[in-house]
């Protein structure tokens, strides 16, 4: 059974993630990841001193290089 808190490596493509992983916010928001698991994003955004609007805006380009999963409180990681 794959990893659930972690992308499968063959749907990362390299300049998308380097793109991603470019502004330090986001590469912050992975390292936070990398070390806990799974949060609720109201965690990341009290861990690192953040605003809502400010993590929402780097949470999209964290998804499209797929170094991200996002989920409902209610359902499984997929």
């Amino acid at each position: 059974m794959r990893d659930t808190f972690h992308a499968n490596p063959a749907d990362i493509e390299l300049p998308g993630a380097m793109n991603a992983l470019s502004d330090p916010l986001r590469l912050r928001i992975v390292d936070l990841l990398s070390r806990n698991g799974e949060m609720q994003c109201s965690a990341i955004y009290s861990e690192l001193g953040i605003s809502k609007s400010n993590a929402s805006h780097h949470f999209p380009g964290l998804l499209d290089a797929v170094l991200a999963n996002l989920r409902s409180a209610n359902r499984k990681p997929t």
